[in-house]
């Protein structure tokens, strides 16, 4: 694993320093934070863990404990870890091992072992999001070729139901929002298209006008944040926030999203020459 060091900034500040100008729609031209613009916040180092996958390559990742500010834990062994979701009792994610024939399945964290998801039982399927109370997103995939559709859906633990939320064939992923709202990536010819899903069944589409995004979280707080990659075939290069409901966008230049926090705050990764810089 690389060497990391941290830099531990409230993200709050990183966001306001991008969106303190008046407000604009979502068809204004978003305004552009570099690093060097943000301030650090004077007070005591934030406190807290987190889970993520680390390793080789996407194939050959790992799932990881992280304590704030710099305590590494491994969890597992040769899983093919490929995302990763949790809530305040559990951890999924969508691993490949070899037990289920290197085919990403959704996993649960459970004793030190990965193992099935109570009431849902193994399946083949992506991109685990878990809501404040446990109910999980999950992204599949049906068909194949030319016929293949995107298919998300929702399951609750504590019933055991399932139901789609969405289907389409450019659905490529979803994440919850504030209220039980879901995000949904479509990858359209024309490019990224996000549509929020409201608890009744409505549908607000948001254009991110660039090339392509990535992880997509969206914070209590109301602001999406977005993985964008400028150029094809390469890494991403900036996080865009865009806010749905005052149509606010404002760009942060060289960090990308990881997950925001209960309390609203969002880490943020910089990927260094020498290692990785979390804030």
């Amino acid at each position: 694993m690389p060497r990391s060091s941290f830099v531990l900034l409230a993200a709050a500040a990183i966001i306001m320093a991008g969106c303190s100008s008046s407000p604009k729609r979502e068809s204004s031209p978003p305004q552009t934070v570099r690093p060097s613009e943000l301030v650090a916040v004077e007070g005591p180092t934030p406190a807290g863990r987190f889970y993520a996958k680390a390793g080789a390559d996407d194939l050959a990742s790992d799932l990881y404990e992280v304590t704030l500010p710099s305590q590494f834990k491994r969890l597992t062994s040769g899983a093919r870890i490929s995302t990763v979701g949790g809530c305040a009792t559990k951890i999924v994610v969508a691993a490949a091992q070899r037990e289920v024939g290197y085919l990403d399945t959704l996993q649960e964290l459970r004793n030190g072992q990965l193992v099935p998801l109570e009431k849902l039982g193994p399946g083949h399927a992506f991109d685990p999001d878990l809501s404040p109370d446990c109910r999980l997103l999950l992204h599949e995939t049906k068909g194949n070729g030319p016929t293949t559709t995107g298919e998300i859906r929702r399951f609750d633990p504590a019933t055991g139901a399932t139901a789609v939320v969405v289907s389409g064939p450019t659905v490529t992923g979803a994440a919850w929002g504030p209220d039980g709202q879901v995000l949904v990536l479509r990858r359209e010819p024309s490019g990224p298209k996000l549509d929020i899903v409201g608890t009744g069944g409505t549908k607000q589409e948001i254009d991110p006008k660039v090339p392509d995004i990535g992880n997509t979280p969206w914070g209590k707080s109301g602001w999406i944040a977005m993985a964008v990659f400028t150029t094809p075939g390469q890494p991403p290069t900036a996080t865009l926030f865009v806010n749905p409901a005052t149509g606010k966008r404002s760009t942060l230049d060289g960090w990308l999203p990881l997950a925001w926090s209960p309390a609203g705050d969002l880490l943020l990764v910089r990927d260094a020459a020498k290692g990785t810089t979390l804030a």
